[in-house]
């Protein structure tokens, strides 16, 4: 059994929201560990062993996008801070500006995740129609627009629609033809 407690821990909890409806936008719970130059600070503290068995509850419940307890400790601070801000806006924390920073990193991140699928895509499909395998390669092209399709509606996901049908609209048209 401790070696299914171990599996379980190291595997990285994947969002899976309830079916509740949810009243926030799960991306603002993603606070950057860095700015977009990369630059950190790492922050220890001591706190009950409760605290952190309820991070592992959070965590492992996968209704948040969390995959480590830093992660939750890092948007914790940043909407404390903001409260703090707002209870004392004589005290120059500027938090207009450190939203500014997450936000232009968290674009960053999206934009480069957007160009690694892209050319994964393109160097499957293109390996697969290479060795003569057209009708995976459609499969491919055709998978990935569905699951694109089911994506809540954002740039990035705009983006890679027009991208995929752009480069690879005809192996879909060909297959209706």
């Amino acid at each position: 059994m401790d070696e299914n407690k171990k599996k379980s821990k190291n595997k990285k909890a994947s969002f899976r929201p309830s079916d509740a409806k949810k009243s926030y936008n799960p991306k603002e719970f993603i606070v950057p560990p860095g700015d977009a130059s990369g630059h950190s600070t790492r922050l220890q503290f001591r706190c009950s062993p409760a605290y952190g068995r309820r991070l592992d509850v959070i965590i492992h419940s996968r209704r948040f996008p969390y995959n480590t307890p830093s992660d939750i400790l890092r948007h914790a601070l940043h909407r404390h801070l903001d409260y703090l801000s707002q209870i004392e806006p004589k005290i120059p924390l500027d938090m207009p500006s450190l939203t500014i920073v997450n936000n232009l990193f968290t674009t960053q991140q999206e934009m480069l995740r957007f160009l690694e699928s892209s050319k994964s895509l393109s160097k499957i499909v293109y390996d697969l129609l290479g060795s003569g395998a057209q009708a995976e390669a459609r499969r491919i092209v055709s998978s990935t627009l569905c699951e694109l399709e089911r994506m809540e509606k954002s740039h990035w996901r705009d983006s890679y629609i027009e991208e995929v049908k752009k480069h690879f609209g005809h192996l879909l048209e060909e297959d209706n033809g």
